[in-house]
């Protein structure tokens, strides 16, 4: 009985021994998957960089960080290559520059790229229900929040504020008008506690004031910035390492770029 125990223990033993080996060579299947991915959508995006220009054409997104006075989007190349390219943002002295979609929900540029590949990188995109032309009083850009740093990768670097000073604001290209937009509030926000942090419409200039001092208040630092009745906000959003339940956002005003 002993020995068909030991019997027994051994096979048991092996058995687990190849389900180990089988679940490591799947673990390292999807990392390479996850690599192969994120790499076809950095080639895919830094394709797209022919139809941005700085000073010339733009060969590495290092280049983007020149003068935004020559900076410059094709915006009808783009678009002949899809048509819900709508904007593209850019952060002067960041790698965050990237063309902004819109579809018809939130659900598709939240797994597809430019070209409608399905990646887990996906799209910057802006909400379905905004206006595409930034005419409401906030508009919600989403991205993920990429461990490369790709995409919104960096947003929640803005939990600094020193990151913040270093990079005060953004600016938001479209076929009729350029934007620059200064950020004046920053934290993680519980998408369940906090769920007012996420408003787009207001039914008064007065509730869109009181949102404004709400997401002020939350701020994790004083930006020395404050909205004024009349300003449209862009909010930028993405994921956060808290968990499900937490977004980081990114509040900015439209205003005069610095000179």
């Amino acid at each position: 009985m002993s020995q068909g125990r030991y019997a027994g223990r051994k096979i048991g033993l092996k058995v687990i021994f190849c389900l180990s080996i089988i679940v490591g060579i799947f673990a390292l299947y999807q990392l390479f998957e996850i690599s192969r991915d994120n790499n076809s959508v950095k080639t895919e995006y830094k394709n797209l960089e022919k139809y941005v220009q700085s000073d010339g054409p733009t060969e590495d997104k290092e280049d983007l960080k020149s003068d935004d006075s020559s900076f410059a989007v094709d915006f009808g190349k783009l678009q002949s290559e899809n048509p819900d390219c709508i904007a593209w943002i850019h952060f002067p002295d960041l790698s965050i520059s990237y063309p902004v979609l819109q579809g018809e929900d939130n659900e598709y540029y939240l797994r597809h790229t430019f070209s409608g590949e399905r990646s887990g990188a996906a799209s910057i995109f802006m909400d379905a229900v905004n206006k595409s032309d930034f005419s409401d009083d906030n508009t919600f850009i989403y991205g993920h929040n990429m461990k490369d740093d790709s995409m919104f990768g960096l947003l929640d670097q803005y939990e600094s504020e020193e990151f913040y000073r270093q990079n005060p604001g953004f600016y938001i290209y479209t076929p009729e008008k350029t934007m620059y937009f200064s950020i004046f509030s920053c934290y993680r926000a519980d998408v369940v506690a906090q769920d007012d942090s996420f408003s787009i419409s207001f039914d008064s200039k007065g509730d869109y004031m009181e949102y404004v001092k709400l997401v002020e208040e939350r701020s994790l630092y004083d930006t020395g910035i404050e909205a004024q009745s009349g300003e449209k906000m862009v909010t930028l959003m993405t994921c956060n390492r808290a968990g499900h339940r937490y977004r980081f956002l990114v509040h900015a005003i439209g205003r005069a770029a610095p000179i």
